[in-house]
């Protein structure tokens, strides 16, 4: 699935919604993770998306780290669409940071690329946007953040 959804990225319209297209390991937060995970510093995912299919992307796209994502409650070996909170979406992504990571500390950094990564991105010492010149990346110049 990965590989058929393909590597350029782009954006199409479904049912009046914007869905984006393709799969690709971003160049500079490969890079930004390299560097970090040299300097032992704990690499955590924070993605709204199913955790099977952000666990199978990290191994297709050889990426070692913790990962925080959307759990469906399984029942009889079975998944449901029953979700397991706290919500790994829009403003539980920082609920999850401290649920799941640590409560009393902010995040050294946190590197995100929609506006559905804003609550963490406030959340944390440094912030890194990648500039899909969308909404968070004009946030993200309006505030002196770190684009990529």
């Amino acid at each position: 699935t990965i590989t058929e959804e393909g590597s350029k990225l782009g954006s199409k319209m479904l049912f009046g919604h914007h869905i984006e297209r393709g799969l690709q390991k971003r160049r500079e937060i490969a890079l930004l993770m390299d560097f970090l995970r040299e300097r032992q510093v704990e690499l955590w995912i924070v993605s709204a998306t199913a955790e099977p299919a952000i666990r199978a992307a990290m191994k297709h796209f050889g990426i070692d780290g913790y990962l925080i994502a959307s759990r469906s409650t399984i029942k009889n070996d079975v998944y449901t669409q029953e979700l397991q909170e706290p919500l790994s979406m829009f403003e539980g992504k920082a609920e999850c940071i401290k649920k799941f990571i640590d409560p009393s500390k902010v995040p050294f950094l946190v590197a995100g690329d929609s506006t559905s990564d804003l609550s963490m991105l406030e959340m944390a010492d440094i912030k890194v946007v990648v500039d899909r010149n969308n909404e968070l990346a004009k946030i993200a110049r309006e505030r002196g953040w770190f684009l990529l």
